[in-house]
């Protein structure tokens, strides 16, 4: 034993193992990591309740616990979304209030720009404040197209604003610096100079600002029409401001 322990084989084993069980370690929590992540990159399903008091709601079922100690009721939390309609994102319901449960297929989950996400039943699209379609699969259509539209009416923009709108702002800004310096040595000249080629700037700026906004105008043609649980009228909001 003595002769074992003296060869080292004994710090290797454990030096091995020790590395083993700091690899399972790690390998647990990235599995804890991205199970708990990655179900923020799609969107879970939606259910619809129906409540004791005849009233309904649907959202995405996020949450299960104990009401009280000592109690076998449970209540669920339920991300109804739809701030700009409730005023709130998340609702608890006690499940003894809960009389059925269904997975709606028409039900749809739409992520937006601003008030986060929108559930409900898409009903229509409309088209330069008119009624575009009603039925389903022209809806599926006309917005696949106002999206794609969208989308490129948005990465156009966005090459302006960063490319020629940029360049404009940092000349303009540099016309500034300059005739500052020359204020402070009272030359006329270069300073006239200095006013012509500003006025230059300005009407290609007003080019630029024509552009993103006959852009933005293109892509905000189009509106979705949603019908919400509770809610006796249809959100209607654009189509621009759909994330997916």
């Amino acid at each position: 034993m003595t002769a074992f322990i003296r060869s080292g084989d004994p710090f290797v084993w454990l030096a091995g193992s020790v590395l083993a069980l700091c690899l399972l370690m790690i390998a647990g929590l990235v599995g804890v990591v991205l199970f708990n992540g990655l179900g923020c990159f799609w969107a879970r399903d939606l259910v619809r309740v129906e409540l004791s008091g005849g009233e309904h709601a649907l959202g995405e079922l996020v949450n299960r616990q104990v009401i009280a100690e000592g109690e076998e009721d449970h209540r669920v939390q339920l991300k109804v979304g739809n701030r700009d309609v409730y005023g709130l994102d998340f609702r608890w319901i006690p499940e003894s209030q809960i009389t059925a449960r269904s997975y709606p297929a028409d039900a749809v989950t739409i992520e937006r720009a601003e008030w986060g996400n929108l559930y409900g039943t898409v009903t229509g699209i409309y088209g330069d404040g008119e009624l575009a379609a009603r039925e389903s699969g022209e809806i599926s259509v006309l917005l696949a197209e106002a999206m794609t539209a969208a989308e490129e009416a948005r990465e156009r923009m966005s090459e302006l604003e960063h490319g020629p709108l940029r360049v404009v702002d940092d000349e303009l800004e540099s016309l500034r610096l300059r005739e500052r310096t020359l204020k402070s040595q009272g030359t006329s000249n270069e300073l006239a100079q200095i006013d012509v080629h500003r006025r230059t700037l300005w009407a290609e700026y007003e080019q630029i600002a024509q552009q993103l906004t006959a852009l933005r105008h293109g892509a905000e043609r189009h509106e979705l029409a949603v019908a919400v649980e509770g809610s006796s009228q249809e959100v209607l909001f654009n189509v621009y401001d759909i994330v997916r």
